[in-house]
């Protein structure tokens, strides 16, 4: 052995280091930069029960409870911090990586091994479910794990490798319930195996096909005390949510995302297709004794069976891409073997040793360094963008507690409009302000649940409602219909794809203002109500308008108010459509009064002075296209601060505290 072959292998270990340390630090850098979203509070909460209480919510769910079990495991050694509850995942994923390698290397050789790991390491499919508190990163280590062990077991069968990789069945199926879908790509694989080697080694072939088939048994006899379990929820599954994606852009979509991963930049598909194409045709050195095995076919069924199994089932729904986690992991290696082939071109054409056969293998080597290249440029501008991504930043729960805690007052309510919140809700917030989950149970009586509501608009003064979901558990809005309805709203803030809104229970609305004013298109103002004239700062100014329309109003419009100061200096507004938005413009009946509550939170800083409330009405989501006001009506001349789209409505005074 010369110097240079005994110095290889330590050069690919050397790399394969440097990719497992390249894949922890991407995967742990800004693993707490995002809060933990619902399903991860869920996470949480069924951590810190014991094993058996986390099987009996398990099976009320549509998990299994295999990862919750090992996570709680792993809480009592790590504890429940965000970076905790998160580093399991990013674990598994970094040692999915690692199997990569190990896997690759057996298929396609060690340079192979090395370029599926790098593929792996900086996806931005696999590097997001490695930062979340969920199944999924276990789900793919568990999915490589066990096609690592079928490829050792078609090898060389032995008892010991069959035991394990039915150890590893059994965890993948209480991991999660798209694992049969990869047990059965193994299973063809090992097939295919069996059937190619029965000429040349039928003792082999039965030995195989026997291990093979104990190590399923062993899986599904461990799994067996669950399956009854399993095959109830996954018989009254009712999925809620997107539609089914069509065949062609769900197969679109999902060959984008084991490629390039979640953020895609636009990068094109041809050359990832050509690695495919060319990792078919890849030969194994004919002194090999892997010429025996159609390794090739391994990732194809990993990628290939899965997906079109979970397309055809009409699974492909948005919410449903992320069981495909796994197929990310079996493409990068099916790519690495297309690059393997193309080095190693002369193994799948005739050698020659004329210079027109060294010119196409000097370009066959250089085109599989150049694509690798750009696939791994592709995946490093995924991997920086992944933050940036508005469509993958998760609800900020940990905003939502922070901003309530902040402003929170004896005499508050927190409502929690939707399920599957008070989980992670919990997680964040430690005040001492009572959490109602509302509608109670799974909805559905909505006379209860706005009888509920009025019970907390007369018990507390203010009240924070964190919507999420509403579709699901409170289809009718009957919460947000009857406070807006009751209350006054005092502003809403988006957190992700959460809302908190905020309200104030009515005062006596002591003010009453006789208006009549007209705005284009016979919008008539008639009258107004305040609660008073004379505040403090941080109090809150309650106002009742009362529209109505001589005609069909076409166009949707909101309503502004804004508080100006001396030098017509906004200093509070709020702009929302009429109603809190539940009576936008185009629904008003003729000649009907239209109740639009308002509540305008006066800054704790504002100094002491003499303010004018400003009211006006623009086109939706243009500011700049404010209504034309017709005629001011009764406003006394005190009030006519306004311009020709708003009208100053009434000027209060604000003291000192």
């Amino acid at each position: 052995m010369n110097g240079r072959t005994s110095r290889t292998p330590w050069l690919y270990l050397g790399l394969m280091l440097g990719i497992v340390l390249i894949a922890a630090a991407v995967r742990f850098h800004g693993i707490t930069a995002q809060s933990l979203w619902n399903d991860e509070g869920n996470s949480y909460v069924q951590a810190t029960r014991s094993l058996a209480d986390i099987a009996a919510n398990a099976a009320r769910d549509i998990h299994p409870p295999g990862y919750y079990w090992l996570l709680s495991a792993w809480t009592r050694l790590a504890g429940t911090s965000e970076l905790a509850l998160r580093g399991l995942s990013a674990f598994a994923s970094i040692l999915a990586v690692a199997l990569t390698f190990a896997l690759g290397r057996r298929a396609f050789g060690r340079a192979a091994g090395v370029i599926a790991a790098l593929f792996t390491a900086l996806n931005s499919f696999s590097l997001y479910y490695a930062q979340e508190t969920r199944m999924y990163a276990l789900l793919g280590l568990c999915v490589v794990a066990m096609m690592l062990l079928t490829l050792l077991l078609i090898r060389r069968p032995t008892r010991r490798r069959a035991v394990l990789l039915g150890l590893v069945m059994a965890a993948g199926l209480y991991t999660q319930y798209a694992f049969p879908l990869f047990m059965l790509a193994g299973g063809a694989f090992t097939l295919i195996c069996i059937v190619a080697v029965w000429p040349r080694d039928r003792q082999h072939a039965l030995r195989l096909l026997g291990h093979y088939a104990a190590a399923c048994l062993l899986g599904l006899a461990l799994f067996l005390p669950w399956l009854p379990t399993a095959l109830t929820q996954l018989s009254g599954w009712q999925q809620t949510g997107a539609d089914v994606i069509p065949f062609p852009l769900s197969l679109y979509t999902l060959f984008g995302q084991y490629a390039f991963g979640l953020v895609a930049l636009g990068a094109g598909y041809a050359l990832p297709v050509l690695l495919l194409i060319f990792g078919l045709l890849y030969r194994p050195h004919e002194a090999s004794p892997r010429r025996l095995w159609p390794h090739p076919l391994l990732p194809l069924l990993w990628v290939a069976l899965p997906t079109g199994l979970f397309i055809a089932l009409g699974m492909a729904r948005e919410q449903n891409l992320k069981l495909m986690l796994p197929a990310q992991l079996g493409l990068s290696m099916w790519m690495a073997g297309g690059v393997a082939a193309l080095w190693h071109l002369d193994r799948i054409v005739r050698a020659t040793n004329s210079a027109r056969g060294r010119r196409a293998l000097l370009a066959a080597r250089s085109a599989a360094v150049g694509v690798t290249l750009w696939i791994t440029l592709q995946l490093i501008s995924g991997v920086s963008g992944l933050s940036a991504a508005p469509e993958l930043q998760r609800a900020n729960y940990r905003g939502i507690a922070q901003d309530i805690l902040r402003i929170e007052q004896p005499g508050d309510v927190i409502v929690l409009n939707a399920p599957n919140q008070a989980e992670v809700f919990g997680y964040y917030y430690d005040g001492d302000l009572p959490v109602i989950g509302l509608p109670e149970g799974l909805g559905g009586n909505d006379a209860e649940t706005a009888a509920e509501v009025s019970r907390l608009v007369e018990t507390y003064e203010r009240a924070f409602v964190v919507y999420w979901g509403e579709a699901e558990r409170d289809p009718s809005g009957v919460v947000a219909a009857t406070l807006s309805e009751q209350t006054f709203a005092a502003g809403e803030r988006w957190y992700g794809d959460v809302r908190l809104a905020r309200y104030v229970m009515p005062d006596d609305l002591e003010v009453t203002l006789s208006l009549g004013s007209q705005w284009e298109h016979g919008i008539v103002l008639s009258n107004a109500e305040l609660n008073a004239v004379d505040f403090v700062p941080g109090d809150v100014v309650q106002l009742r308008l009362w529209w109505r329309t001589g005609q069909p109003v076409t166009e949707r419009y909101k309503v502004f108010i804004h508080l100006i100061d001396a030098s017509h200096t906004i200093v509070a507004q709020r702009d929302t459509e009429p109603a809190n938005g539940l009576s936008p413009t185009t629904s008003w009946p003729p000649d009907t009064l239209i109740a639009d509550n308002h509540a305008i939170p006066l800054p704790a800083d504002l100094p002491p002075g003499h303010y004018l409330v400003l009211v006006g009405l623009y086109a939706m989501d243009a500011p700049n296209e404010r209504l034309r006001i017709e005629n001011i009506g009764n406003l006394t001349s005190g009030a006519r601060g306004a311009s020709a789209d708003a009208l100053g409505l009434v000027a209060i005074t604000l003291h000192a505290p």
